[in-house]
């Protein structure tokens, strides 16, 4: 729940932190995006990390680093320095995405590790869409800034259990070398193309500031891509997109983040802002997200290593994008 509770700030009570510190919406998008593109930016990195100096104890530093980074949060005084404590957080929940995977991998096998997997899915689906319910509940009662101060209890319950329960042996590669240029240049394309995204819905697609962010975006891209095929150990091997079966994890990975937890925010601005809500009332209109995650994620999980992918993974994204297409009909006034 640690990690993946830098998605919790796209609920209800996200909205009130812009209004706190006068950033506005643009703020308020920034403080989401800090968290993300740090994430994206170092989680193939965090693997390596992991690798060579041990999954478990990179798991346990990178709790204490965002609970660190969480209280940073908490008490930031500015939007600036709160965008500065999300990418510190961005930075810790990559380590920790990146290590959980590995780590339910050595602990658990056969039926059990498909459990476990679907468990840990189901769990970090519930932070997600439940985090607007208890964002709001906290705001209301206790202001914004709980949202991130909640997360101490839960990454000192997660260092215990992790100290106490987690292999301690474990097979390390001393030799593989750390990709250092990819996890820069992938920071650096991806600020370009979200600060030219963002910019556009005020100073327009025109702007210069807005094509210079999208060509330089693009061109580092461009740049990562040409790098990481040249280097012998790099944060994204290439090769791997001539697996049909991996490029299409990935792009239902990719409709699934875009789709669903990309409205978070929006909905959010939109239930208060539009519709006129209150930060809890905002929050519970979430939960009809939240009850199908918890439902599925439970049923579905023991027969995941007896299922085709393609029928999973096929039905859940028709499922996703009907939602999607519903939701064209929604207007300011639609109630």
């Amino acid at each position: 729940m640690a990690a993946r509770s830098g998605y919790c700030f796209l609920g209800s009570a996200a909205r009130n932190d812009s209004r706190d510190l006068g950033g506005g919406l643009a703020g308020l998008q920034w403080v989401v995006n800090a968290y993300t593109i740090a994430m994206a930016a170092i989680q193939l990195t965090a693997g390596a990390l992991a690798d060579r100096f041990g999954r478990r104890r990179l798991f346990l530093a990178a709790v204490v680093a965002f609970a660190l980074a969480s209280l940073a949060c908490g008490v930031a005084p500015t939007v600036p320095a709160l965008v500065a404590a999300r990418v510190a957080q961005g930075l810790a929940g990559a380590a920790i995405f990146a290590t959980t995977l590995a780590l339910i991998g050595e602990t658990y096998a056969g039926p059990a590790r498909g459990t476990a997997f679907a468990v840990r899915g189901t769990t970090a689906g519930i932070a997600v869409v439940l985090g607007p319910v208890v964002g709001g509940l906290l705001t209301d009662a206790l202001g914004w800034r709980w949202i991130f101060l909640l997360n101490l209890p839960v990454a000192a319950a997660a260092l215990l259990i992790g100290w106490r329960s987690l292999p301690g042996r474990e097979r390390l590669e001393s030799g593989r070398r750390i990709d250092v240029a990819g996890p820069i240049l992938w920071a650096a394309a991806l600020v370009g193309l979200v600060y030219g995204l963002l910019s556009s819905a005020t100073r327009g697609w025109t702007d210069p500031l807005v094509l210079g962010g999208l060509l330089s975006g693009v061109l580092l891209l461009g740049v990562f891509l040409f790098v990481e095929s040249r280097l012998d150990a790099p944060m994204l091997d290439l090769r791997m997109f001539a697996d049909r079966r991996f490029v299409g994890t990935q792009l239902g990975s990719f409709a699934v983040q875009a789709g669903i937890f990309g409205l978070l925010v929006y909905f959010s601005v939109y239930l208060q802002d539009h519709l006129g809500k209150s930060v809890i009332a905002a929050g519970l209109s979430f939960l009809p997200i939240v009850v199908p995650i918890m439902l599925a994620g439970a049923a579905v999980g023991p027969f995941l290593d007896r299922l085709p992918p393609r029928l999973t993974v096929g039905a859940a994204l028709v499922l996703i994008g009907a939602g999607l297409l519903l939701m064209l009909g929604v207007t300011a006034r639609t109630g």
